[in-house]
């Protein structure tokens, strides 16, 4: 078959068409970087301690729980490390995993595992368990949201409802939030000696807390036959008494900011685009006053970086015909050696597209240095 394939000329030009066709979409599909993921996955654990000493909890429950990290190996995915500290505040769980596992896979394994733990666990304990992932590679996308003729907060509540769940659908995003600086914060240390006289944990005095910042001024919880009483220890007449502890600001003016963070080994430059994107297909529903002003963009740097590389891939192609048309001459082959060199570089994004490799300045610099070989 594949001689009479070859013997045919005109099956053989629509076989390249169509791979070069293919090549070309896996190219213009490949996740863009500045460079390649040169760390693995580490997600990151963090379990409170509720009412048990660091010691306590480590004998009763940590134990358990770096054995259920351990058996998360398996034909998919390999644990390479655990490492556990017990600080002050709760036991940090660090888990590395093995080259090649899917940042995805990873945090959902971590998460599964929380989720299975959390059912033997006190229930003040169980409600605050939290799971991230380290991305060293991951950059960050911030914007300026501002209006001369607005305040923070009355713009805040307005661009919040229409941004939000169009931020909330970009995939390659972990985190994608419109921030306001003068948003208020309440502290509040609690002492262990008389929660536990009280018989209260930690979740009851922050939905008291939740419930005092209606009025400004206290509330009660109900636990068990005990009524207790919370206030904030502040004279707070209305909002703008709360210390503000910062605030941003653009050509003078007070400002929101839009920040976005990608997922680790997701598409930096298309969660940029995808965020500017939400920004203009919105324009008609958010206010007229509304500017924006664009802080970091990481797609911008990568673009101009890839670029200038493409240029450099082009000019070290264009350089080997030259080459092989002074050594070798004769038009025959150096129309073959114009056609092969950019053939095997669009036919080589098919293989990085299912071997899960990106587009970034290492790739590229491969590419230049095979054209200037072939």
């Amino acid at each position: 078959m594949l001689k009479n394939i070859l013997s045919n000329p005109k099956r053989l030009f629509v076989i390249i068409l169509v791979l070069s066709s293919f090549g070309l979409y896996c190219g213009m599909n490949l996740p863009v970087s500045m460079y390649p993921a040169s760390s693995k996955p580490v997600v990151n654990m963090w379990v409170p301690y509720g009412t048990h000493s660091s010691d306590s909890f480590r004998e009763d429950f940590g134990k358990t729980i770096e054995s259920r990290i351990r058996e998360i190996s398996n034909s998919k995915i390999q644990v390479d490390y655990i490492d556990a500290y017990y600080e002050e505040d709760g036991a940090y769980f660090e888990v590395e995993f093995a080259w090649n596992t899917e940042f995805d896979l990873a945090k959902k394994e971590i998460e599964s595992v929380a989720a299975n733990i959390s059912s033997s666990l006190p229930k003040e304990i169980s409600d605050r368990i939290g799971v991230w992932q380290r991305n060293k590679n991951s950059g960050f996308f911030a914007a300026s949201l501002y209006s001369p003729e607005m305040s923070l907060r009355d713009l805040f509540y307005k661009l919040e409802p229409i941004l939000k769940p169009e931020l909330d659908k970009i995939t390659d995003a972990e985190q994608a939030v419109v921030w306001n600086p003068e948003r208020y914060a309440v502290s509040v240390q609690l002492q262990p000696d008389k929660m536990t006289a009280y018989g209260l944990y930690p979740s009851d005095v922050k939905n008291a807390i939740y419930n005092s910042l209606s009025s400004l001024s206290g509330s009660q919880v109900k636990y068990g036959k005990q009524l207790q009483k919370f206030e904030i220890q502040a004279s707070v007449n209305n909002g703008r008494d709360l210390h503000r502890e910062r605030s941003f600001k653009t050509n003078g003016i007070n400002s929101l900011i839009l920040f976005a963070k990608p997922k680790a080994g997701s598409n930096v430059k298309k969660m940029s685009e995808d965020i500017l994107k939400v920004l203009k297909d919105n324009k008609e529903l958010l206010p007229a006053s509304l500017q924006t002003k664009v802080i970091v963009d990481p797609s911008t740097t990568i673009q101009n970086s890839i670029n200038n590389l493409s240029k450099d891939v082009v000019v070290a192609a264009c350089m080997s015909v030259l080459v092989l048309f002074l050594f070798i001459g004769g038009l025959k082959n150096i129309g073959t050696a114009a056609i092969e060199i950019p053939l095997s570089m669009i036919l080589s994004f098919i293989f990085m597209k299912y071997t899960g490799m990106n587009l970034n300045l290492i790739s590229l610099g491969g590419l230049a240095l095979a054209a200037g070989m072939n």
